[in-house]
């Protein structure tokens, strides 16, 4: 709980942003760092068109694949195995079906159907 709780004051206040040169907004670093401020314990769920999984992404970093169950595959074995990453939503922005933020709390989840939209919303 303590750790915790130092991690968020870190990542809220302490964690120096360039706010001039926010980075690559295709990078999941980037995402991420957006996500933390939204919520420290913040995901993310990309659903593309014509794949049967999805990507998870965490705020904490983490990024991987998971099945229509909602269970973990390796990258290596899965749709998007000939992608990296760090291009991975550059590549995939036009394939996006929707993305899903769910909340923490008593509110429901955000959806969104376009990649700049989701942005627009993590940026505000």
């Amino acid at each position: 709980m303590i750790n915790q709780l130092i991690h968020h004051f870190y990542y809220r206040f302490a964690k120096p942003i360039d706010e001039e040169n926010p980075g690559n907004k295709y990078d999941p670093k980037y995402i991420t760092r957006l996500l933390r401020k939204r919520e420290l314990n913040g995901k993310a769920f990309f659903y593309f068109k014509n794949k049967s999984s999805y990507i998870a992404i965490f705020a904490n970093g983490h990024i991987n694949v998971r099945g229509e169950e909602g269970m973990f595959r390796p990258w290596g074995s899965s749709e998007y195995k000939d992608l990296k990453p760090n291009n991975l939503f550059e590549k995939l922005e036009k394939e996006i079906a929707r993305i899903k933020v769910p909340s923490s709390g008593d509110e429901s989840s955000y959806y969104f159907d376009s990649y700049g939209e989701f942005l627009t919303w993590l940026t505000d």
